[in-house]
């Protein structure tokens, strides 16, 4: 049978900032990504033979305002597919920028239906498509 995984993202946030914490709200629900729930369990393709979670969470800074994301791309992947890389344009992008604080990047990977259970958290006081648009949002309050 098909192997079942967790096709979606889910995306945890935090600020100090109550403003900017709705502005990211509101941003999020423009992506075009499903958000994870119990329907995000569907079958892979054919050929797809194991589960990928890519977990990434960062801070950023600017100013007195904080704001902590943590993500998780969840997805079908092959095993002869080498996803060690996918952290690769998340720390080429984000790490020579001073705004970003503690990027973490790490990519699992499970081989049985709906492993990839990973879930996102964030914590103010813990690339994808989301990180240019925190960016850009951040950027055009304070400049």
């Amino acid at each position: 049978h098909a192997l079942k995984c967790n096709q979606c993202v889910d995306i945890a946030y935090d600020s100090n900032n109550d403003a900017l914490k709705d502005i990211i709200k509101n941003s999020l629900g423009e992506s075009n990504m499903a958000s994870c729930s119990a329907s995000s369990n569907t079958d892979c393709a054919q050929g797809l033979d194991e589960c990928v979670a890519n977990v990434i969470s960062y801070k950023m800074k600017v100013g007195d305002v904080s704001v902590a994301v943590g993500q998780v791309l969840k997805m079908c992947s092959a095993s002869s597919v080498d996803t060690s890389t996918m952290c690769d344009p998340v720390k080429s992008a984000m790490g020579d920028n001073p705004i970003f604080k503690n990027v973490k990047c790490k990519t699992e990977t499970c081989k049985t239906d709906g492993c990839n259970t990973q879930t996102a958290r964030a914590a103010a006081a813990g690339l994808s498509f989301s990180v240019l648009l925190f960016a850009s949002v951040v950027i055009a309050m304070f400049y």
